[in-house]
């Protein structure tokens, strides 16, 4: 595969910019689902709309307006398109035994691959009833979005009474941007690059991916949490003697703090003094001394001296906050 012709570029007939090389630039604007790929994460663009399918007093359904970015696959690039009011869609009539389920979608056809003409499609396809039913297949809509898929059980003669519809929808969004996931299983279940941001619209928590596992950061409504925290345990023998007095340098993980962060510890000796000293971003000396006149030896149920110690910024340019 060679470098594809940018968008807005004009030439002979060899040079022209084709719908594909169109779709292939557009993928760069989207997130993927992973590094080193340009197979985009398809999905509607969030607006704070998360019921896109709602039931109506007949067998129909009302689609929300939405906005999608649809794929194939990588090598046939990104559709992006727009439904800018509430589309209607009707289904069959319900069973007469069981239940089955709909599945309602978007799908953008393309005359050039699929025949008939270039026109979306929003429609809704019919399972088969079942004591147990399974969704339809969407592969005849060849990089068909599920928007909400609907368990339609026997006799009911409206979709929005009896009816169970569950909001399928995924999400994505530009490359870089802020993804939101419906719950923590659909976050858990996709593969998106390190250093991914989400939010989980059932709790509204944020969280970074590492690339092995999602970090809780701050979230919205979270007043006063830290910007960063660390914490440790030092340990400074079975006993200290009267007068005696002990030091160590302790390392922050690195790049923790941006600033001299600020620092509490306790002692598990009613004896012990603690001192916290020579402290910068990146370390700070935790010493501890005995002047209570009488040996210094664990609390009960430890074997050893510890003093256990917690340091915060909790602003990204200030320590207090």
């Amino acid at each position: 595969m060679a470098a594809t012709k940018g968008l807005g570029t004009t030439g002979n007939a060899v040079g022209t910019v084709t719908p594909l090389d169109h779709k292939l630039a557009q993928s760069g604007l989207i997130t993927k689902r992973g590094a080193g790929s340009n197979l985009v994460r398809p999905g509607l663009f969030y607006d704070g709309v998360s019921t896109i399918v709602s039931g109506k007093a007949n067998m129909s359904y009302d689609v929300a307006p939405f906005t999608a970015a649809l794929t194939r696959s990588a090598g046939a690039g990104t559709v992006l398109l727009a439904n800018d009011g509430v589309v209607n869609v009707v289904t069959t009539a319900a069973p007469g035994s069981n239940s089955r389920i709909d599945s309602v979608y978007v799908w953008q056809r393309e005359f050039s691959l699929d025949g008939t003409d270039s026109n979306p499609v929003i429609g809704v396809v019919q399972g088969t009833p079942a004591a147990s039913p399974v969704a339809p297949s969407l592969a005849a809509f060849p990089g068909a979005i599920e928007l909400a898929r609907i368990v339609v059980p026997a006799g009911v003669v409206a979709t929005n009474t009896g009816t169970t519809i569950t909001q399928t929808a995924p999400f994505t969004a530009p490359a870089g941007g802020v993804l939101a996931f419906r719950t923590t299983v659909e976050r858990d279940s996709l593969s998106v690059p390190a250093g991914t941001i989400c939010i989980v619209l059932a709790d509204a928590r944020r969280y970074v991916y590492t690339g092995s596992v999602w970090f809780e950061v701050g979230s919205p409504g979270d007043a006063g949490q830290a910007f960063r925290e660390a914490a440790g345990i030092e340990t400074f023998g079975a006993s200290l003697a009267n007068g005696g007095f002990s030091s160590v340098t302790v390392n922050f993980p690195a790049s923790r703090f941006s600033v001299e962060p600020l620092v509490v510890a306790t002692t598990n000796s009613a004896r012990l003094a603690v001192q916290i000293d020579t402290k910068s971003a990146s370390s700070m000396r935790l010493s501890v001394g005995n002047f209570s006149g009488a040996s210094a030896t664990p609390g009960v149920g430890d074997t050893l001296l510890q003093v256990e110690w917690h340091a915060i910024q909790m602003l990204s340019g200030a320590a207090a906050g």
